[in-house]
C-alpha cells in the first residue's frame, strides 16, 4: 500500500481529488492534503510519502522548488506536476528535476489515476529490483566460504584462470590476494586422536582448527584454506608487502598453532610448511612439493612440524602435467569430448618429446592413456578385444620397445576405433526408440497420441524423443504421426464403406473440422473428394 499527497494553494481543488477519487482502490493507503509547499515539507519530514501531486504556481514557494526541496529531504519520493500552465519552460525544468509526469488541469479523474498507477508499478520494479539484488548479495555472501575453498582446490588442481578472471573473482570472494604475491602452503594433517568423531564431529573440529588458525596467524600473514583430496587442510599462506624474511616467524606460528590445537581441541596435527613461491603461477607446483615433502619427512609419525628450507628452494617433483592435469583423459572420455581427448593425447605426447627421454615416463603415459580406455569400454560393456585386432593388442607385449610416436599412433587410433564403436551403439539405441516409437504409432492409431504419451511408452524425456526422432528420420514426430494417420485414412476411403465421421473417430480426431482440414492438407482435397475421384 502507497501513501500519496496532494499539494495545491487551492483548498477545493486539494479536497476534491483527495475525497472524490477512491484512492484505496488502487493501493493507496492514506491521502494526506497540503495546502502550501512549507505543509507539504512538515508532512514529508514526519511521514512516508510515495508520491506526491503539485501544482506549480503556489505562494512563497513554487511546484519546482517545493519538488527540489523533497528530493534533499526524501530522495526516494516520486513527484508529479499538476499545473494549468503548459508553459515549456516549466515542462523542460520538471523534467530536470526528475519529475514523473507532467499533467494539465483541468483533468479527468481516471486519466491522473492511470498517472499515478503508472508511477507505482515503477516503484514496485525498483523494489523487486532491490529486493532480487539484496538476495543475490545475501546469497553470494553465504557461500562465499564455500566458493573460497572451491576456487583454491581448482588452482591445486592445476585449473587455469586468466590474470583479469582470477583477479576478478578474488575480489569477488573478499581474498586479499593479487597477481605476484608472494605465498607458502601449510598442509594440517589431523591425527589418530581425531578418528573417534563422527562426521559431524570431525567437520566442527575442522572448523575449529580454521578459526584457531586464523586467530594465530592473523597479525602477520593472511591465510586461505581448502581441504584437498587426501583430507589435509592445505592453507595458502600469503606474506604481507612480499617480504620473505618473516618465513621464521612463520614458522613460529605455525608451531604456535599446533599447540593451540593440542590445547583447545585436545587433538594432534602434523604441520608441513612448503618454500615461498609466487601467486598463482607456482600454486600447483608448491602444492605438490608440499605434499611430496609431507610423505618424506613426516610419514607416519603424529604430532611432527617441519619446514622445508628456504634456501634449497622447491622440492623437484618430476611429474607430466599434461597427463594428470584436469581435465584428465578420463573426464573428457567419459563427457564426450573427442576432439578435447585427441588435444590431450597430443599435449602428452608432445610433452614427452620435448622434456623426457625416459622409457618408463613412455610406459607410465601408456598405462594411464590405456587406462582411461579400459574404464570407458567396461563401462560400456565392452573390452579391448572387442575394439582392436590382433596386431594392436601385440603392442602390449612390445610395451618396452614402445617409442612416443608409436604411443601417439597407438592412443589416436584406439580413440578413433572407440568413438567409432561408441557412435555406432548411440545410433543402433536411437534406430531401436525410433522403431519402437513407429511400432506403438502403427497399433494406436484410434488414440489421440500425444508426445507425452510416445515419450512414456519409450521411457524418454519428450523433448529429447523429439530431437532424436528429428535427427534420426528428418521428420518432426508430430508431422509423422499426422502423415501416419492419414495415410491410414486415405486406405479406409478407397477400401471401406465407412462414413467420414466413422473414420475421423477410428483415428483418434474428436474435431471433424480438424480432421477434414489435415486430410486436405496432405492430399489436395477433401476426404468425400478424394473418396469420388
Amino acid at each position: 500500500m502507497f501513501q500519496l499527497m496532494i499539494v495545491d494553494d487551492e483548498p477545493d481543488h486539494v479536497d476534491s481529488l483527495a475525497d472524490n477519487i477512491p484512492w484505496s482502490d488502487h493501493d493507496i493507503h492514506h491521502v494526506f492534503k497540503a495546502y502550501s509547499g512549507d505543509s507539504a515539507i512538515e508532512i514529508i519530514r514526519t511521514h512516508s510519502v510515495d508520491i506526491i501531486i503539485s501544482d506549480i504556481r503556489m505562494p512563497e514557494m513554487s511546484g519546482l522548488e517545493l519538488i527540489e526541496k523533497i528530493h534533499a529531504v526524501s530522495p526516494k519520493t516520486r513527484c508529479i506536476i499538476l499545473t494549468g500552465y503548459s508553459d515549456f519552460s516549466y515542462a523542460q525544468q520538471a523534467i530536470r528535476n526528475k519529475t514523473d509526469d507532467y499533467l494539465l488541469k483541468p483533468i479527468r479523474y481516471d486519466h491522473l489515476v492511470a498517472s499515478v498507477q503508472k508511477v507505482m508499478d515503477s516503484i514496485k520494479r525498483q523494489w523487486e529490483e532491490a529486493s532480487s539484488y539484496q538476495r543475490a548479495i545475501y546469497t553470494l555472501q553465504e557461500h562465499i566460504p564455500v566458493l573460497k575453498e572451491k576456487l583454491l582446490l581448482e588452482l591445486i588442481k592445476g585449473k587455469r584462470y586468466s590474470r583479469e578472471t582470477l583477479q576478478a573473482k578474488l575480489k569477488l570472494y573478499d581474498i586479499p590476494y593479487q597477481i605476484d604475491d608472494l605465498f607458502c602452503f601449510m598442509l594440517i594433517r589431523m591425527e589418530d586422536s581425531f578418528t573417534p568423531y563422527d562426521i559431524n564431529g570431525l567437520s566442527l573440529l575442522e572448523y575449529g582448527i580454521c578459526n584457531i588458525a586464523k586467530e594465530t596467524f592473523e597479525n602477520h600473514f593472511d591465510i586461505w584454506h581448502t581441504k584437498d583430496e587426501f583430507d589435509y587442510l592445505a592453507f595458502l599462506v600469503r606474506f604481507n608487502n612480499g617480504d620473505r624474511s618473516k618465513y621464521p616467524l612463520l614458522e613460529e606460528k605455525a608451531v604456535q598453532l599446533q599447540n593451540n590445537v593440542h590445547t583447545f581441541l585436545h587433538c594432534d596435527i602434523s604441520i608441513l610448511l612448503s618454500p615461498s613461491g609466487t601467486f598463482p603461477e607456482e600454486v600447483r607446483t608448491h602444492y605438490q612439493t608440499a605434499i611430496s615433502g609431507m610423505m618424506k619427512h613426516i610419514g607416519s609419525e603424529n604430532g611432527l612440524f617441519t619446514a622445508m628450507t628456504e634456501t634449497s628452494g622447491p622440492y623437484p617433483v618430476q611429474y607430466m602435467k599434461s597427463l594428470y592435469d584436469p581435465p584428465t583423459l578420463h573426464h573428457l572420455l567419459e563427457s564426450g569430448g573427442w576432439d578435447s581427448a585427441e588435444e590431450k593425447i597430443e599435449r602428452i605426447c608432445g610433452e614427452l618429446n620435448s622434456a623426457y627421454e625416459s622409457t618408463e615416463l613412455i610406459l607410465e603415459a601408456f598405462f594411464v592413456i590405456s587406462s582411461a580406455f579400459s574404464y570407458i569400454l567396461h563401462k560400456n560393456n565392452r573390452k579391448f578385444s572387442d575394439l582392436l585386432d590382433e596386431d594392436y593388442m601385440r603392442t602390449i607385449s612390445k610395451l618396452p620397445a614402445m617409442s612416443i610416436q608409436k604411443l601417439q599412433d597407438w592412443s589416436l587410433y584406439v580413440l578413433h576405433e572407440l568413438i567409432e564403436v561408441l557412435n555406432a551403439e548411440k545410433n543402433d539405441h536411437r534406430a531401436a526408440v525410433i522403431n519402437k516409437v513407429k511400432e506403438f504409432i502403427g497399433q494406436n492409431m484410434m488414440k489421440d497420441l500425444s508426445l507425452q504419451m510416445l515419450a512414456n511408452h519409450v521411457y524418454l524425456h519428450p523433448v529429447y524423443l523429439s530431437k532424436i526422432f528429428k535427427l534420426e528420420t528428418g521428420e518432426k514426430l508430430v508431422l509423422y504421426i499426422s502423415r501416419v494417420k492419414m495415410g491410414h485414412a486415405a486406405h479406409l476411403l478407397k477400401t471401406t464403406d465407412s462414413k467420414i465421421f466413422e473414420i475421423c473417430d477410428e483415428l483418434g480426431y474428436y474435431n471433424r473440422s480438424y480432421f477434414i482440414q489435415q486430410f486436405k492438407k496432405h492430399y489436395g482435397l477433401t476426404p468425400q473428394e478424394y473418396r469420388k475421384n
